[in-house]
Formats: structure tokens, C-alpha cells, sequence
């Protein structure tokens, strides 16, 4: 149990409603039958599965980077609570048991699964490591909390399509926002360990400035795609939160605020991220038949 407790803190459960929710609102929008059986495993499957094996990879190969990070000091490693080694071995195990679930659910879920696992190593390992790239680091955030947990759900209902890109793109958008903001409260040890952000590079000014476009960018795209009739009308009211989040970034984005400020206003990002997918799910909500 002592061991346990801060593998699944490694995890990082509160990451885990972002996946689920979006893998709810592509079974939503494919607006056919799934077996609410069949949607709780794959919700398990690419939220705490696939999610928290990603973690604890990543938590493994950036355990140097993470002692000095605020934001990832309490992990396991950095807390010496757990090996390096015993973190790698239950991503590792979470990995291979998420595919049983997902070949349970079908061939199309398997394949999916299994490139988002390899995307998730990616991410993390050498000698690809894609975080410490530029532009593929946000690619793959965007990649598997956007476009590829929408697909899952909605490879539950339908055939691959590419009709869900049309709510993948504006949420996927959102995700990128909030990778950058992400690297402007991990810039210290990126810097310190040569990892390659928009933070590290343009300094934290401009990540935000390009946080706040894609952020607000996602919600235009609703209102646009709602005008063109591509999206229920009712998404056009998610126009509204490019005052509101504006209203956030600019509190953030003068160089006289300090770091711990820059943090403390993460969780009111990463909060109005969720109510975001929320809004969108109880609008597909609306708009889809009984499950």
C-alpha cells in the first residue's frame, strides 16, 4: 500500500477527466447505440489506463526535471517514495494490460490504442522524445487528449470518419493552450535540462500571448462551426468564454507578475478547460439518442 498510493498520485488522476470526457463526447456526436458496458472500459482504458501509464513514463524520464518543477515536486520519484525503476515497471504494466480492454471492444479501439500507446512512449523516451521538441510536444497533447479520445468514443458507435474533426478541432485547440500554459510553469527545469518549449525559447510572454490565441481560437471555431451549421446552435454560446478567458490571460500576461501567480492561475485554466468539455457533452447530450 505504501508503494501504491503514490504510484496512482504518479498517475495523476486529475488529468483523467479531460480523456474521459472527451472520449463521451465523440460516442455522443457518432449518435448511434453503444453498451454503456462497453463505454465505462474503454473510458477506463484510455482515462486511468492509458493516461496514467503516460504519466508514470513520463514522470520516469523527467524524474530530474520534476525535483525542480513546483508543479511536479510531490511526485513519487521527486519524493523519493517509490524507485525510478518500480515507476517505469507499472507504466509498463498498465500499457500491457489496457490492451486486453481494448481488444475486448474491437479491432479499430486495439489499433487506436495501441498507437496512442506508442505516441505516449514517444513522448517521453529517447531517442524520439517528442516533449523536448517544439512543435510535436504540443502535437501530442493535442493528438491524445483531443483528436485521438474523441475517435476512441467514437470508434465505439461508428467506423472511422472523418466527421469528428469538426468538434475535435476547436477542443484539441483548447488542449494545445493548455500544454504551453503548462510549460510556462515548468520553464525552470526545462531550461535547466534543455528541453525545447515556446517558454524555454521565446521567453514566457509569448507563450502566453500564443496560449491565449489557441485558447481563444478553440472558442471562435465553435461559434463559426455553429454558424455554418456543422455544429448545434447551441455551441455558438461557447463564443462567450473568449471574453472570459481573455480576461484571465490578461491578468497573467504583464512581466511583473511573479511565477506563483503564473501557477495559481493554472488551476482556473485548467478548471474552465473541463467546464468547457462539460458544456460540450451536455450539449451532445442534447442532441443525441438514449445511449
Amino acid at each position: 500500500m505504501r508503494k501504491i498510493v503514490p504510484i496512482i498520485r504518479g498517475m495523476r488522476p486529475r488529468y483523467w477527466p479531460a480523456s474521459i470526457l472527451t472520449l463521451l463526447i465523440g460516442v455522443l456526436i457518432a449518435e448511434g447505440n453503444a453498451p454503456i458496458l462497453t463505454i465505462l472500459i474503454a473510458a477506463v482504458t484510455f482515462g486511468p489506463i492509458m493516461g496514467g501509464a503516460t504519466y508514470l513514463l513520463n514522470h520516469y524520464y523527467d524524474r530530474h526535471i520534476d525535483r525542480i518543477n513546483p508543479r511536479t515536486r510531490n511526485l513519487p520519484i521527486s519524493k523519493l517514495e517509490v524507485s525510478p525503476l518500480n515507476v517505469k515497471r507499472a507504466s509498463v504494466i498498465l500499457y500491457a494490460v489496457g490492451i486486453i480492454p481494448a481488444y475486448s471492444i474491437g479491432l479499430e479501439i486495439l489499433v487506436l490504442y495501441l498507437a496512442m500507446l506508442g505516441l505516449g512512449v514517444s513522448y517521453s523516451a529517447p531517442p524520439v522524445r517528442l516533449k523536448s521538441k517544439l512543435l510535436p510536444g504540443i502535437l501530442t497533447s493535442a493528438v491524445g487528449y483531443g483528436f485521438a479520445s474523441i475517435y476512441a468514443g467514437w470508434l465505439l458507435v461508428k467506423n472511422m470518419s472523418l466527421a469528428p474533426l469538426i468538434i475535435a478541432l476547436p477542443i484539441s485547440l483548447s488542449i494545445a493552450a493548455a500544454h504551453l500554459y503548462k510549460g510556462v510553469e515548468d520553464r525552470v527545469g526545462d531550461t535547466m535540462n534543455g528541453v525545447s518549449t515556446v517558454a524555454t525559447r521565446g521567453g514566457r510572454k509569448l507563450a502566453l500571448s500564443i496560449s491565449w490565441l489557441l485558447s481563444v481560437s478553440g472558442y471562435v471555431l465553435f461559434a463559426v462551426f455553429s454558424f455554418f451549421g456543422w455544429l448545434a446552435g447551441e455551441f455558438a454560446y461557447l463564443g462567450l468564454g473568449v471574453p472570459l478567458i481573455s480576461v484571465v490571460y490578461a491578468s497573467i500576461s504583464t512581466e511583473q507578475i511573479a511565477d506563483d501567480d503564473v501557477r495559481k492561475h493554472g488551476w482556473v485554466l485548467a478548471i474552465s478547460l473541463v467546464v468547457t468539455l462539460a458544456i460540450v457533452l451536455a450539449i451532445s447530450v442534447r442532441h443525441a439518442p438514449i445511449l
